[in-house]
């Protein structure tokens, strides 16, 4: 059995990994939106902030991020499609090049 990591930057790490690939370098404001919470309060969790169990749980609904990757980088990173890009994100233009 693979070592919990437990480490909150390593937490924070991954979870801006997922919104830049969602989002785009610049989407924090947006994941923000989706999530209906101050984008202040998202730029805190990306910084390490300890974030609620109800917005880590909306998170992954909306990103389709894996759990378990979230948790200690194993696994995948996605576990389904993703319903949070927009056709108007940076992210989602990329992807349709």
């Amino acid at each position: 059995m693979a070592r919990h990591d437990g480490g909150r930057s390593a937490l924070a790490r991954r979870i801006r990994e997922v919104r830049g690939e969602l989002y785009g370098e610049h989407g924090g404001p947006m994941m923000a939106e989706a999530l209906r919470i101050p984008c202040r309060t998202w730029e805190n969790y990306e910084a390490g902030v300890t974030m609620s169990a109800t917005i880590l749980l909306q998170f992954i609904e909306i990103s389709g991020a894996n759990p378990r990757w979230l948790l200690n980088g194993e696994g995948e990173k996605f576990y389904r499609q993703s319903r949070g890009l927009r056709p108007s994100s940076p992210a989602s233009q990329g992807a349709a090049r």
